[in-house]
């Protein structure tokens, strides 16, 4: 049985998975091909990095919901894979 308040919760949750994809997808839609090796100064990280942490951060949030906390680490994520 849904309650007000978890219909609410969920209602957040979809509209901000939502907000990142559409915003996520626009950022990366025809990037160039080097683009996940791009770095911003030296010493950043490279976007390719960058994407693979927001992917490990959703990864993280699914599996804690789901059961406990398990961490881990993509070190880079590439942007061309599947096209």
């Amino acid at each position: 049985m849904t309650t007000p308040a978890t219909d609410s919760g969920r209602a957040l949750l979809r509209h901000t998975v939502a907000t990142v994809a559409y915003r996520g997808g626009k950022a990366v839609r025809n990037a160039p091909a080097g683009f996940a090796d791009y770095r911003a100064t030296a010493g950043s990280r490279t976007a390719g990095q960058i994407l693979a942490h927001v992917g490990d951060l959703f990864d993280w949030a699914h599996i804690a919901r789901r059961t406990s906390h398990v961490a881990r680490r993509t070190e880079r994520c590439t942007l061309h894979t599947e096209r």
